[in-house]
C-alpha cells in the first residue's frame, strides 16, 4: 500500500519542483527584461537630453549672433530678447505672467543689464505691453508697421504686426518709464515674436541710448522687423 502511494506523491512532489522551476525562470526573465529595458530606456533618455541641450545651446549661439549683427546694422547700444513664461500661480489658481530678458547684445561701452531684468511681473509693465495686443497707445508709444517696414508694406495681405516705438521721456510716469530710464534708454523699438499658434511669447528690443534723429531710427524698422523673424523661426523650431 505504502508502494502504491509512494508513486503519486513522488510525481507530485517532481511537478511541484518543476513547476517552481518554471516560476523561477519566469521571475527571472521578468527581472532580466525589467532590467534591459530600464538600460536601454535610460541611454535613449540620456541621448534626448543630450541633444536636446546641444539643440538649446546652438539655438542660443544663433540668437545672439543675429542680435549682435541686428545692433550692428541699425548703430543701437542694445538689443535684447524678452521671453514671457509663468512665474507660478496665484492663490486664485491665475498664472503669474512674467517676463525675462533671455539674450543681450550691447555695444562697446555701454553696460549690460540682462542681469537684472529677470522675473519682471508682466502687470507692472502693462503700460507698454499692452500695445502688442490692443490698438490703446499711451503717449510716447507709437504704432509704427507697416508704414515704416518695407518688410511688411510688400506683403500682399496688409501687415497688423504692432511694431512699437517708444519715445522714453515721453510716457507717463510709470514704472515702464523709469526701468528704461535706469537702463539709460532713450528711445526704444520692439517687435513682438510669436509662436505657430500665433500666440505673444516675446519680443526683440532695440535700445538706443543717446539722442538721435527719430525718423532716421524709424526707418530701420524693416531691418529689425527681418532679423526679429529669424530669431521666431529657431524658438519655433526647438518648440
Amino acid at each position: 500500500m505504502i508502494q502504491d502511494l509512494w508513486e503519486p506523491i513522488m510525481q507530485l512532489i517532481g511537478n511541484a519542483i518543476i513547476g517552481s522551476f518554471f516560476i523561477l525562470l519566469v521571475l527571472l526573465n521578468k527581472r532580466i527584461s525589467a532590467w534591459f529595458l530600464t538600460s536601454i530606456w535610460a541611454k535613449l533618455s540620456d541621448g534626448y537630453r543630450h541633444r536636446l541641450k546641444r539643440s538649446l545651446i546652438v539655438n542660443d549661439m544663433k540668437i545672439r549672433e543675429i542680435l549682435i549683427e541686428l545692433r550692428t546694422l541699425v548703430s543701437a547700444d542694445r538689443a535684447c530678447l524678452f521671453q514671457f513664461h509663468n512665474g507660478n500661480t496665484f492663490t486664485t489658481k491665475n498664472p503669474i505672467w512674467k517676463v525675462s530678458n533671455t539674450h543681450e547684445s550691447v555695444s562697446p561701452g555701454t553696460s549690460s543689464e540682462i542681469g537684472k531684468l529677470q522675473d519682471i511681473k508682466a502687470s507692472s509693465l502693462i503700460e507698454t505691453l499692452r500695445c502688442f495686443w490692443v490698438d490703446d497707445y499711451p503717449f510716447g508709444v507709437y504704432k509704427i508697421a507697416p508704414e515704416y517696414c518695407g518688410e511688411c508694406s510688400s506683403k500682399l495681405k496688409p501687415c497688423d504686426k504692432k511694431i512699437l516705438f517708444i519715445d522714453v521721456y515721453e510716457l507717463e510716469d510709470c514704472y515702464s518709464k523709469s526701468l528704461l530710464i535706469e537702463q539709460g534708454i532713450t528711445y526704444v523699438i520692439d517687435v513682438p515674436i510669436f509662436n505657430g499658434d500665433q500666440n505673444c511669447i516675446g519680443f526683440i528690443s532695440v535700445c538706443y541710448c543717446d539722442e538721435h534723429d527719430v525718423e532716421t531710427l524709424k526707418r530701420n524698422t524693416d531691418k529689425i522687423c527681418r532679423n526679429a523673424s529669424q530669431i521666431q523661426f529657431i524658438l519655433s523650431q526647438g518648440n
